[in-house]
């Protein structure tokens, strides 16, 4: 069947990725789409509300192999002259989805900036005054919780995801289930072109018509040239688990939902088992490596090269087992679950773990410091396979404490500051808690992994506080995972309002954290060691924030000379002391101590960091606050001005130090009498919305601007009182 746009160029904004030159049948499916969005055009031309759902009929596997997104990557090269604009929006998670969603921002908005927020209304208003659009939503797990993501009332839009949930959005309905069995045929035959129409026929009533399956088997005999008769010959071996096994081989694996991973499948099983048998006789390092991507995340993992080879090879690719693309590498989900479900044994499920754990440490070998802004891009892509190889780890009880490695150790803690910094503090704390407790388990509460990934879980909370979650979730905000030791009562919790009691939580827990690491560094390592002077000049920050602010100071001074007298002045650990001083002087009104002492901080980080590096940034802005209380607010407004352009430029416009920037830069023209403007930028950076979340912050994905907001009350009051 020909479309629309079989022939011509590409629409001038396209993202969709090459078809599948295999693609067969689904006719009718293809005409149902295109029918249901162009009946959207109406006598005058605009276009309505129009959207597909492209989901599993009744009855078949929700985790999909029926070709969902192949049939709708296949529409829209069929029908791209119908469009000017095609978008592909990976919706896996409502992050995800609105990153891509700014990624076309960028072509059809570029005007545009501000927060996220602002950024997509201003893109659903372009495409509002426009009607040559489709989007098209993949992996829709969860529809109602797209947010400010998801799509529009007008235009043309395809999701796929869930019968139900997309059923409420979408007011039509594509079921997807097995091809029938004449396509099943043309697509074994066009995988291989040796097979003949009876002996393709054979096949497919051996594997079933499920698209995947058939996939998996025609690039199989197309990769080894294995004839239809000797591959049959080989799945009658293949012994593959039934229901209650594979169930149990899940089980001990550490799958979460056992039944789940050994339920469904057809002939798919037998068909990756056999695959995984022969790539067992043929490259044993190949089929580990294998073992080791079904242990990773659904999200594409990236290329790995090691001495000039690409680790993951070409064998799984040629075999058809795994998919690359320019994200990177990919596992279809069933297929996961089949290999998972088939690591029969302790021995290969420990190989498997230490094959994903292999992987994940050869991409990330050459990140050093998960501070740079420059890493970022690269930890955010290995993050979701980090947090699934840790959440496996955790269940894996002594394999896999035998199998962790220091480099995954370390990655992991890359990974985890990174979260930090990056302004993801609840996603942070939902990895560093679980890591932390397991190392403890199995390596001990003095180990250095442990008391170092118990002060970054410390910072964590302390730099997030105010944010949902951080202070008390599930009891874990008492537990401190060193031999299972409850933290004390943090007493009587100030009434500033609803979030005080999770701030004043949060904080003792990180004080707790601190205080034990501390204790524990010191016994072994004595007071002038590096590392104990590290967690002390945290645990006085801590101190700080639940108003033991004299403490604090006696600390930080403390703590500052030894690091001076033992590492220098220009020490990057006791630069991190002298800012954390030069702060809680300025907040007890120091002002004139906390100005040489953050001067001398601000410079020396600058040589040493440069100063674009955020810990120069940051100092930056708290000397502001120090010059705007010493009555300098022209000094102030001129560092706060460049912090605010250079947060926006590289961290976005949600980050708190965006965020912070644009409070102090506000009140330092309230200082200068410019109370109107100091308004206006407060609104344009921020917006307006914050003010009815003050006393209820909501939570869940997009909403740290708010909560960030509720914590900053008290000055925002002043911003609007006039100072």
């Amino acid at each position: 069947m020909q479309g629309a746009g079989d022939s011509g160029r590409l629409p001038p904004v396209w993202n969709v990725r090459q078809r599948d030159p295999h693609f067969v049948g689904r006719d009718d499916e293809l005409v149902r789409i295109h029918r249901a969005l162009r009946g959207a055009a109406t006598p005058d031309g605009a276009v309505g509300a129009r959207g597909v759902g492209i989901v599993c009929a009744a009855g078949a596997d929700e985790a999909g192999g029926v070709g969902r997104s192949e049939l709708a990557v296949e529409y829209a090269h069929r029908y791209h002259g119908c469009y000017r604009l095609v978008w592909w929006v990976d919706a896996q998670t409502p992050a995800r989805a609105e990153s891509c969603l700014l990624g076309l921002a960028a072509i059809l908005v570029p005007a545009v900036t501000g927060p996220g927020t602002t950024v997509l209304r201003g893109l659903w208003a372009e495409l509002a005054r426009r009607a040559d659009w489709l989007l098209i939503y993949d992996d829709v797990d969860a529809p109602l919780d797209l947010g400010i993501a998801a799509p529009p009332d007008t235009g043309h839009v395809i999701m796929i995801g869930r019968a139900p949930e997309v059923g409420r959005l979408m007011p039509t309905l594509v079921e997807l289930g097995d091809l029938e069995r004449a396509d099943s045929i043309r697509l074994l035959r066009r995988h291989d072109t040796r097979a003949g129409e009876a002996e393709a026929a054979l096949l497919a009533a051996t594997v079933g018509d499920l698209p995947l399956a058939l996939a998996q088997a025609g690039r199989f005999l197309a990769g080894t040239g294995l004839s239809i008769a000797a591959y049959l010959r080989l799945l009658d071996e293949r012994h593959v688990p039934g229901t209650a096994e594979a169930a149990e081989a899940a089980e001990a694996a550490g799958a979460a939902g056992a039944a789940s991973e050994a339920s469904g499948g057809g002939g798919l099983p037998r068909i990756v088992a056999t695959s995984r048998a022969w790539l067992e006789r043929d490259s044993p390092a190949t089929a580990e490596i294998l073992d080791g991507l079904a242990f990773l995340a659904t999200a594409p993992f990236p290329l790995v090269v090691a001495d000039g080879v690409d680790v993951i090879g070409g064998e799984l690719l040629r075999l058809g087992l795994v998919w690359r693309d320019e994200a990177g590498i990919r596992v279809h989900p069933l297929v996961r679950r089949w290999l998972r479900a088939g690591l029969g044994g302790e021995d290969r499920r420990r190989r498997a773990l230490r094959g994903a754990l292999r992987l994940l440490t050869l991409a990330g070998r050459d990140l050093h410091d998960g501070a740079e802004a420059g890493h970022w891009s690269h930890l955010t892509r290995l993050e979701p396979h980090v947090r699934a190889v840790s959440a496996w780890m955790d269940t894996a009880g002594p394999a896999g404490a035998e199998v962790e490695s220091a480099e995954f150790r370390r990655l992991t803690l890359l990974v985890v500051g990174f979260l930090r910094r990056s302004g993801r503090y609840e996603d942070g704390r939902g990895l560093s808690g679980p890591v932390r407790c397991r190392w403890a388990r199995d390596l001990g509460p003095d180990h250095p992994d442990v008391l170092t990934a118990a002060v970054v879980e410390a910072s964590i909370l302390l730099d997030g506080l105010g944010v949902d979650g951080l202070g008390v979730d599930g009891g874990r905000a008492t537990e401190t995972g060193f031999g299972g030791a409850a933290a004390p009562s943090a007493g009587p919790v100030p009434a500033a309002g609803p979030t005080a009691p999770a701030v004043t939580a949060a904080a003792v827990t990180a004080q707790m954290l601190l205080t034990q690491a501390h204790s524990r560094r010191l016994r072994t390592l004595g007071p002038d060691h590096r590392e104990v002077l590290v967690v002390a000049s945290s645990l006085a920050r801590a101190h700080g924030e639940i108003g033991d602010r004299g403490e604090a100071v006696r600390l930080y001074r403390d703590t500052l000379g030894r690091q001076r007298d033992r590492f220098g002045p220009d020490d990057p650990d006791t630069l991190r002391s002298a800012h954390g001083l030069g702060d809680i002087l300025a907040r007890l009104g120091e002002f004139a101590e906390a100005d040489v002492l953050l001067r001398d901080t601000h410079a020396r980080r600058a040589r040493r960091c440069g100063t674009d590096h955020l810990d120069t940034q940051t100092t930056a802005l708290v000397l502001g606050v120090a010059l705007r209380g010493l009555g300098l607010p022209c000094e102030a407004r001129v560092l706060h001005e460049r912090v605010l352009a250079w947060a926006r430029r590289q961290l976005g416009y949600e980050h708190p130090q965006t965020l912070d920037a644009a409070l102090q830069l506000a009140l330092d023209l309230v200082a200068l009498g410019e109370v109107g403007r100091g308004r206006d930028v407060f609104t344009e950076v921020i917006g307006w919305e914050v003010f009815g979340w003050f006393d209820e912050p909501p939570t869940g994905p997009g909403t740290s601007v708010p909560r960030w907001a509720a914590r900053h009350r008290t000055e925002i009051a002043k911003l609007w009182s006039g100072g």
